[in-house]
């Protein structure tokens, strides 16, 4: 699971507090079913390259990393970086630990490690419009921060949220519709590393309490 966890560091912080610390071991780990043989069995293992490969993709290194560490030409560090995620599945178990995320399943345990950086919008999140109306959360969490924050109509060139500040007004959101804008601005906010771990604390008060976030 840290290996999962650790492919991950860009995608939420819960899933470093939850698996952080866990199975230091990513290239050899014996399973021990109850009631067969005692016999020796051959274990499959990863090539050494593969192996120090895959410890580097545990700690969020990509294919440019890759070919630095491993003195590997970038065509093959890309092709080896694929075939370890198709091979062990990476893409499919990081889109559960995803949905686990979202639905609440997963929760923080041990120690709060130092702010981990996550410069990816999750694909799916409460702060989406979903319907007439449901804009209102987006507004929320704008309005949380940017109190002063005013959508306006542009005619036919769309909506605008501007915060009307005394200093100078400054645009922070645009959109075809006012829903659009407020979306937009809600997407800029969650591309700020300062903002980003106060909204995921709202969506998740709002998506237990609405009345209460």
């Amino acid at each position: 699971m840290e290996t999962v966890s650790l492919v991950l560091p860009d995608d939420h912080p819960l899933v470093q507090l939850g698996f952080r610390g866990k199975l230091r071991l990513v290239h050899g780990v014996q399973v021990r079913v109850a009631g067969v043989s005692r016999r020796p069995r051959h274990r499959r293992r990863l090539p050494p390259t593969k192996r120090r490969a895959l410890v580097l993709m545990a700690f969020g290194f990509g294919p440019v990393e890759l070919a630095e560490r491993l003195d590997l030409c970038l065509e093959r560090a890309e092709a080896l970086h694929e075939e370890l995620t198709r091979k062990l599945g990476l893409d499919r178990i990081a889109r559960q630990v995803r949905s686990a995320i979202l639905a609440g399943m997963v929760t923080p345990i041990g120690p709060q490690p130092p702010e981990i950086p996550n410069r990816q919008h999750p694909s799916s999140d409460l702060s989406r419009p979903t319907g007439e109306g449901a804009s209102m959360i987006d507004e929320d969490l704008v309005r949380v921060f940017f109190p002063d924050a005013l959508a306006a109509s542009r005619g036919d060139r769309g909506w605008q949220i501007v915060l009307n500040s005394a200093a100078r007004p400054r645009t922070i959101g645009e959109g075809t519709t006012e829903r659009e804008a407020w979306a937009d601005a809600s997407l800029h906010l969650w591309e700020d590393e300062w903002f980003r771990p106060i909204l995921v604390q709202l969506r998740t008060m709002w998506s237990e309490q609405p009345g209460q976030a």
